[in-house]
């Protein structure tokens, strides 16, 4: 009698488990399925509550042409944590399959961490990069969390949108529309179509305002878009003049 119920517990068990794990295998965009004895203890670990939990709220804290800084919400179950990256190919193609499809195979661990964030570094410059994250402790690691998708710097287009407004008699308003990948912004200008020109301000905002000009005076301006690889070509240039007193 003991061994029927011992035998219909163990039936439950494996029912549950075969329950728990129905579709998990590759390409859930979760994680990767469980099998072998080493993920019973997974199994075991998360049922008991001492498996740490999936990451969550994947993010990039830092990106440059060459690298990626990955940041999650931690766990204090957790020893450690995998992350797991897939390349695109040049054509996008990689990148474009990333996501809840994502196709295991394909990626491949890049790196290990104590810490809640790890930085990626040796990408190739406006490549598509696809990345997941585990939690690790003795009883196992945990399925893999969503998908974080996120591409790598590349040299930035040059500004459009460039208007320039006088905002009284002695000062100007620059403006211009947000460059993909752009860091900060150089605004230039000259008081002639073709004089010499001179760079007047920096800035990581939108705008910029010129002050301490002259009143009835034309001021040519244009904008420039920059990051660590270098600046873009110039914007069109756009004139202003300010009134009288």
């Amino acid at each position: 009698m003991k061994k029927l119920i011992l035998s219909a517990a163990w039936l439950g068990f494996a029912a549950a488990a075969a329950l728990m794990c129905a579709g998990c295998g590759d390409g859930d965009g979760y994680g990767e399925g469980y099998n072998g004895s080493e993920d019973l203890n997974t199994f075991l670990g998360m049922v008991n509550g001492k498996l740490p939990s999936i990451p969550s709220r994947v993010t990039v804290s830092n990106r440059s042409a060459y690298g990626v800084t990955l940041e999650w919400s931690p766990d204090s179950r957790a020893d450690k944590y995998y992350v797991y990256r897939e390349d695109s190919n040049p054509n996008g193609y990689g990148y474009d399959n990333c996501g809840d499809n994502w196709n295991y195979s394909n990626s491949y661990k890049v790196g290990s961490t104590s810490s809640a964030s790890y930085s990626d570094v040796g990408l190739d410059i406006g490549r598509n990069y696809c990345y997941t994250v585990t939690a690790v402790n003795k009883y196992g690691e945990t399925r893999r969390s969503r998908t974080y998708k996120v591409k790598t710097l590349t040299w930035p287009e040059s500004p459009v949108g460039v208007t320039a407004t006088a905002q009284s008699s002695t000062s100007v308003v620059v403006s211009w529309s947000s460059v993909s990948d752009a860091e900060v912004y150089y605004v230039y200008r000259r008081t002639a179509s073709s004089g010499s020109e001179t760079r007047i301000g920096r800035t990581t905002s939108l705008s910029y305002t010129d002050t301490g000009l002259s009143p009835s005076t034309t001021y040519y301006y244009w904008v420039l878009a920059s990051n660590e690889l270098g600046e873009s070509e110039p914007s069109y240039i756009v004139s202003c003049t300010t009134p009288r007193n």
